[in-house]
């Protein structure tokens, strides 16, 4: 079974947080829709019990998801979401030149102000710091797991 999240809309919610609506599809048809709406609370799932039953039944089949809660399948529904806003982040985060920095003080990601495209900058910027490893030359999963090393889906 095939569980996606397509037409993601997202906005500020009364906090400066984010919220976000989303439709779900399992099987390439459209089951319904979730919305967080930021005000607190579970998040408003708007799908058929019969779909949801199926859903639910999908989940008992994933190694990492835990289906003994009452709030299951909102936080999987809702980690769905966040998995695809994730992944439009970084691709968009990659068009600028950006590494992973791992040394003995200090430890995390470091962005330039210019294009990956403009080789003779990153050329300048690989000399100046060789440990760097930079993100835009691995495959986007290895790119994923050191942007966001604690995926809920793998």
């Amino acid at each position: 079974m095939k569980i996606e999240a397509k037409k993601i809309e997202t906005m500020r919610d009364h906090d400066g947080g984010q919220a976000f609506s989303a439709n779900i599809y399992v099987d390439g048809k459209k089951v319904g829709y979730v919305i967080e709406d930021g005000w607190g609370g579970p998040l408003n799932v708007g799908i058929k019990k019969e779909d949801c039953q199926r859903i639910e039944a999908h989940m008992k089949t994933l190694p990492d998801v835990d289906t003994k809660c009452t709030e299951a399948l909102e936080y999987f529904l809702s980690e769905l979401v966040c998995s695809v806003l994730d992944t439009r982040e970084l691709k968009r985060k990659l068009k600028k030149p950006m590494a992973f920095e791992k040394g003995k003080e200090k430890e995390g990601i470091v962005t330039w102000k210019c294009k990956w495209t403009e080789t003779e900058k990153i050329d300048r910027i690989r000399k100046q710091y060789p440990n760097y490893i930079f993100l835009n030359e691995l495959p986007f999963d290895e790119a994923m797991k050191i942007w966001n090393p604690e995926p809920v889906f793998e």
